[in-house]
């Protein structure tokens, strides 16, 4: 296959770059012999950054997660100044957090699947920075309800539910050979599943709420689409 695809892509002008090729793989490849492309051999590695994102053969996010929060805090000390500015209005550093701070900590949420130990560890971040927004300690004894009262921005796990819950009816309303439509549906394991808990899939959050049916429904029913998102919504 790497073989064609160099040709292919030599008969249109383009040209296969090795050095930043990588190969990543599910299966030990101890024993195989090298994966050779153009007369050089292609790294193997177990992750690697592929357009903006962790990729690895490992289905936790704890990593891309990592990379999101410290993406974020950067951002956020980009203008801290600002934020930390008793004389700034409340109203601007809203609006600067929600167009700089919050789609730094949400590239690519649309395709995460996250469980409650990831989704707290964006939340705390989260509060964390509009504490300092607010100008208050945590020896003050405030509770989160109320800084988010004060701050009114908008909550980052709820975003990427929304975000996830969106993409997931723009999938089911691609073409059925597009890409991202057959890897949604796509069943990997073939015979008996292997000891252990199952591993979470990014369509299991949407079946949970939605019913195996949900694409149907999402191509179809927009107000019941619309009612099942407030309710995907409130699982939080």
């Amino acid at each position: 296959m790497a073989k064609d695809l160099q040709q292919q892509a030599k008969g249109i002008g383009l040209k296969i770059n090795v050095n930043k090729s990588k190969l990543v793989t599910n299966q030990n490849t101890d024993r195989r012999p090298p994966f050779i492309v153009a007369g050089q051999q292609v790294e193997q590695v177990s992750e690697f950054v592929y357009l903006g994102q962790t990729i690895g053969d490992s289905t936790k996010r704890q990593k891309e997660i990592g990379r999101r929060v410290t993406a974020g805090w950067r951002s956020f000390f980009k203008y801290k100044m600002i934020y930390m500015s008793k004389r700034t209005p409340m109203s601007l550093k809203r609006r600067l957090f929600n167009s700089c701070v919050l789609p730094a900590m949400l590239y690519g949420a649309e395709t995460w699947s996250l469980t409650k130990r990831e989704e707290n560890r964006l939340a705390v971040a989260q509060r964390r920075m509009e504490r300092i927004m607010a100008g208050i300690s945590l020896r003050e004894r405030k509770t989160n309800d109320w800084l988010r009262k004060l701050t009114r921005l908008s909550d980052v796990v709820r975003l990427y539910r929304q975000r996830k819950w969106r993409w997931a009816q723009r999938i089911a309303r691609m073409d059925e050979d597009r890409w991202v439509r057959r890897v949604t549906e796509w069943q990997p394991r073939i015979g008996k599943r292997g000891r252990g808990r199952p591993k979470k899939r990014w369509r299991d959050e949407i079946v949970k709420t939605a019913g195996v049916r949900w694409m149907a429904i999402a191509r179809n029913d927009k107000d019941r689409w619309r009612q099942l998102e407030e309710e995907f919504l409130r699982r939080l």
